[in-house]
C-alpha cells in the first residue's frame, strides 16, 4: 500500500506542474497583444488542459484496473469490471474524429433564392 501511495504522489505532482506550467504561459499577458489574442490564447490552454486531463483520468483509470486484477488492491470484481469499462468507454471517446466546423449560416437573401429555385423545379414537376 505504501508503494501505491507514493506512486500517487508523483502523478499528481507531474500533473500539477505540467498543467501549472500551462496555466502560468496562458495568464501572462504578452506586450503588445489584443484582447482578441489574449481570449484565443486563453481557449487554447483551456483545451489543452482538458485534453491532459482526460489522458490523466485514463491512465489512472488502468492503473487502477490493473492493480485490481492482479489483486494488489482489494477490489470486488464489480468494481474492477466497473473502472474497465470506465477505461474503455474513454479509450473509445479518444478514437472518435473531432466534430466538423459549422458552416456560417447564409444570408437571408440567398436562403431566399435557394427556396424559389427549389419551388420552381417542383413546380416544373408538377406540370
Amino acid at each position: 500500500m505504501r508503494y501505491v501511495c507514493s506512486v500517487l504522489i508523483l502523478l499528481f505532482s507531474a500533473l500539477y506542474d505540467s498543467l501549472g506550467f500551462v496555466l502560468q504561459l496562458s495568464s501572462r499577458r504578452m506586450a503588445g497583444e489584443t484582447d482578441a489574442e489574449w481570449a484565443k490564447r486563453q481557449e487554447v490552454a483551456r483545451q489543452e488542459i482538458n485534453g491532459r486531463l482526460l489522458v490523466f483520468i485514463h491512465g489512472a483509470l488502468q492503473a487502477l484496473t490493473a492493480a485490481g486484477l492482479l489483486q494488489l488492491y482489494p477490489f470486488k470484481p464489480r468494481t474492477v469490471g466497473m473502472l474497465g469499462t470506465l477505461a474503455s468507454a474513454l479509450n473509445c471517446y479518444f478514437l472518435l474524429p473531432p466534430f466538423p466546423k459549422r458552416a456560417a449560416p447564409a444570408s437571408k437573401p440567398a436562403l431566399a433564392a435557394a427556396n424559389g429555385a427549389v419551388e420552381g423545379k417542383l413546380a416544373a414537376k408538377v406540370a
